[in-house]
């Protein structure tokens, strides 16, 4: 990659992870008078805010969620970042929705974004994967759960296809972003439990 490369992958990378820092499920359940970190799970995501504020509201959420994953990868295109590292635009995205910089770092699993970036990667792997994800979450009603669904699906849909290596070590690489941070927010929280 030349200099400019560079430059064009770091603006993408940056812009990216303050998009995913954008706390939607924070600002929804505050404009209804709540405190997401206080109710439900106490997680600050579309799921928690589905299950105790408003389904349509979790809804929104989701979509705006997820819309962070998107942009991020686009915005890496539209800089000329290349294709094969474009999804390092949906990894920092995930990453602000993780420990986002406009909450205080105190962020969401990450399902949706993951899910966003997943999606524009790749068209029609993507498509599978969304219908597959939306199947799982019908039959399982758990987003966890179906999210894993949604990105098994890439990643086989991606090797099936033969959509290319970057589409699928960059869905491998998303899967194993929310796992490894499920593990350490799980980890974390048995320790406090026991101290």
């Amino acid at each position: 990659m030349s200099y400019i490369d560079h430059t064009s992958l770091i603006i993408a990378v940056l812009a990216s992870y303050l998009i995913g820092s954008i706390p939607f499920a924070y600002l929804a359940a505050r404009i209804m008078g709540v405190d997401v970190f206080t109710i439900g799970t106490g997680n600050p995501g579309a799921a928690n805010i589905f299950r105790t504020v408003s389904r349509p509201l979790g809804i929104a959420v989701f979509t705006m969620d997820a819309a962070k994953g998107a942009a991020g990868v686009v915005i890496a295109r539209l800089l000329g970042v290349p294709d094969d590292l474009a999804m390092l635009g949906g990894f920092a995205a995930v990453a602000g929705h993780f420990a986002p910089v406009l909450n205080s770092f105190r962020g969401g699993a990450g399902l949706a974004t993951a899910i966003g970036a997943g999606v524009t990667i790749s068209a029609i792997p993507g498509l599978i994967a969304f219908f597959a994800g939306l199947a799982g979450f019908v039959a399982l009603r758990s987003s966890g759960p179906s999210a894993a669904v949604l990105l098994v699906a890439l990643i086989l849909s991606s090797i099936i296809l033969d959509d290319g290596y970057a589409v699928v070590m960059g869905a491998a690489g998303l899967a194993a972003m929310v796992g490894i941070r499920k593990l350490l927010v799980d980890l974390i929280s048995s320790r406090r439990k026991n101290n």
